[in-house]
């Protein structure tokens, strides 16, 4: 899995994997909702996990009893040392889905040179030992944190499907 790729992606950036989605991971999400009597939202379930390649993915959801209009997922999915965790929270609300999602990903690069390499970001803040970049175009945050050598990527996205 190309982690640039990923990132891009999750941005919206690049629709080119939606003809290239992993089925199997899809319908194993989808799965997992529909046994919770969650419906109505496959397509932003499509859309979260559109990305989703490896050699193993898991998900947990959460629901909250006597609410059916909200559901968490929280997946893994990659491949060994090379990995995103994610979580997507979708609501249901007037026939349409709201979906808050967050990927953390590791690179093996310094946060510097990823950020220079995200040229769709602008620097926000620093904060502590994380670095807050905007995108340009829709307000996705990307927060940075080094550690070591490497970087740990947050990104934070909300979308209405």
């Amino acid at each position: 899995m190309n982690k640039r790729i990923v990132s891009l992606v999750l941005l919206g950036s690049l629709n080119f994997l939606q003809a290239n989605t992993n089925d199997e991971f899809i319908n194993f999400a989808l799965k997992n909702i529909h046994e919770r009597n969650f419906h109505g939202c496959d397509d932003a379930v499509k859309k979260i996990f559109n990305i989703a390649r490896g050699d193993d993915m898991n998900i947990s959801t959460n629901l909250f009893k006597n609410l059916n209009d909200t559901i968490k997922l929280t997946s893994t999915f990659g491949y060994k040392n090379d990995s995103v965790y994610m979580e997507a929270e979708i609501r249901k609300k007037d026939n349409k889905c709201y979906v808050t999602q967050t990927s953390i990903l590791n690179f093996s690069n310094s946060c510097i040179e990823y950020a220079k390499s995200m040229q769709e970001f602008k620097f926000a803040t620093q904060n502590l030992d994380y670095t807050w970049m905007t995108h340009y175009d829709n307000n996705t945050n990307m927060i940075l944190k080094p550690i070591g050598n490497n970087c740990l990527v947050i990104y934070n996205i909300n979308w209405v499907n």
